[in-house]
C-alpha cells in the first residue's frame, strides 16, 4: 500500500496543539509505504484444529504522534514521520481441541518481534493471548440451543499509547507502563425457539484485586459488571 498521511497530521491549530508541515522549507509529509506478507499451515480434524503461521510487516515513512517532553509549553503532542523502517515479524498459533463432541478449548496467541523499529514508532505488547473454554449443545428436540463458557484475554506489560482528548488521537509515551492483567469473562448464550438471550459477567478476576486493567494510561478498562439481554421475535 502507498497512501498519503491524514490532513490532521499535516497541519492543525488548537488550544493545546499546533503544527504545520506545509511551512517552508517543508513540503508536507511524505507518502507512507506499507507491505505485508503472511502464511500459515492448517490442520483440522474432528478433535484437533491447529494453524501455525507468521506475518512480516514493513512500514516506511510511518507517521505517529509522540508526547512533547518540554514541560514549559502547552503543546501536548506532535505528529512525527519516522526517517527509517519498522519491520515486524509476528509468529502466531491458532489451536482448538474438542472433547466429548461439545466441549471446545480455543486459543489464539501472537508474539511480536521487532526486526527494526526506527524512532521506537510502534508500541505493541510482546505477547497477546485469547482463549475460550466453552460448552455448546442442543436440547429438547432442537428447541434449546445453548453456548456457555469462559473467555480469557491477556497481553504482556508494555508502554501502551496515551490518549489526547483534544485531537482524539493516541500518542507514544514512556511514563506509564500498562501492566499485564488477565481479563476473564463468564458467559451464557441460549436460543429458545424464536427467543435469544445472553448473560455475561465481565472481568471476574478483578474481584480479587483492588485495581483493574488499563488499555491506555489513566483510562481504566471495563470494571467487574454483569450484563444481560434478550431478543424475542413475535412472528413465525
Amino acid at each position: 500500500m502507498l497512501y498519503k498521511p491524514s490532513f490532521l497530521t499535516q497541519a492543525y491549530r488548537g488550544r493545546h496543539d499546533y503544527w504545520d508541515h506545509w511551512l517552508p522549507p517543508m513540503e508536507g509529509l511524505k507518502n507512507i509505504e506499507s507491505s505485508q506478507l503472511s502464511g500459515a499451515l492448517h490442520y483440522r480434524s474432528r478433535v484437533v484444529s491447529a494453524s501455525p503461521g507468521i506475518t512480516f510487516t514493513r512500514h516506511k515513512n510511518y507517521v505517529f504522534f509522540d508526547k512533547v517532553s518540554d514541560i514549559d509549553t502547552t503543546q501536548q503532542v506532535l505528529p512525527i514521520q519516522s526517517g527509517g523502517n519498522q519491520i515486524i515479524a509476528s509468529p502466531e498459533l491458532k489451536f482448538s481441541l474438542t472433547v466429548f463432541r461439545h466441549l471446545t478449548w480455543s486459543n489464539y496467541a501472537v508474539y511480536t518481534l521487532f526486526l527494526e523499529n526506527n524512532d521506537d514508532a510502534i508500541r505493541v505488547p510482546d505477547l497477546f493471548v485469547n482463549s475460550q473454554l466453552a460448552y455448546s449443545n442442543i436440547f429438547f428436540k432442537g428447541n434449546l440451543d445453548m453456548h456457555a463458557g469462559i473467555d480469557f484475554h491477556w497481553k504482556s506489560a508494555y508502554y501502551a499509547p496515551g490518549y489526547d482528548p483534544a485531537i482524539q488521537q493516541f500518542y507514544n509515551q514512556d511514563e506509564f507502563k500498562s501492566p499485564a492483567f488477565p481479563v476473564i469473562d463468564v458467559f451464557f448464550n441460549a436460543k429458545i425457539k424464536r427467543a435469544r438471550l445472553y448473560f455475561r459477567y465481565n472481568n471476574v478476576f478483578q474481584l480479587t484485586r483492588e485495581t483493574g486493567y488499563f488499555p491506555t494510561p489513566h483510562y481504566p478498562g471495563q470494571r467487574t459488571i454483569f450484563d444481560f439481554g434478550f431478543d424475542w421475535s413475535f412472528y413465525d
